[in-house]
């Protein structure tokens, strides 16, 4: 593409421009980006707690589908208040993974208790 300037002594020079387009490099991207938030709001290791960290965020986002990254932590934030302090000695994560996990086994307990009384 062509620019033309006029300088001082209103002669027109021109200049090419070159456009490059910057692609977002697909290999540098971590996939655990999405647990990020949820780690910064209980204070976890994204290393260490992966899997709690992977369970919580599947929880939230089964509760609401079309969640962002912003709108599971504050559903983290809003889980945490709902439960109350933990106790001492036990961490956020740790309480929050134990209510998901347990919230999960019941929700499976009772589909399958729906299907044995016929009520599915």
């Amino acid at each position: 593409m062509t620019i033309n300037d006029i300088d001082e002594k209103n002669v027109s020079t021109s200049e090419s421009e070159d456009k490059t387009v910057i692609g977002t490099p697909t290999s540098s991207i971590d996939p655990n980006i999405k647990l990020q938030p949820i780690a910064e709001v209980l204070g976890g290791d994204m290393k260490k707690d992966s899997k709690e960290l992977s369970a919580i965020n599947d929880f939230i986002m089964k509760e609401n589908p079309e969640a962002k990254m912003e709108d599971v932590a504050w559903a983290c934030r809003e889980l945490l208040l709902r439960l109350g302090t933990p106790r001492f000695g036990e961490s956020n994560m740790d309480r929050l993974y134990q209510y998901v996990f347990l919230r999960t086994e019941k929700d499976n307990i009772d589909k399958k208790l729906d299907i044995l009384e016929g009520k599915k």
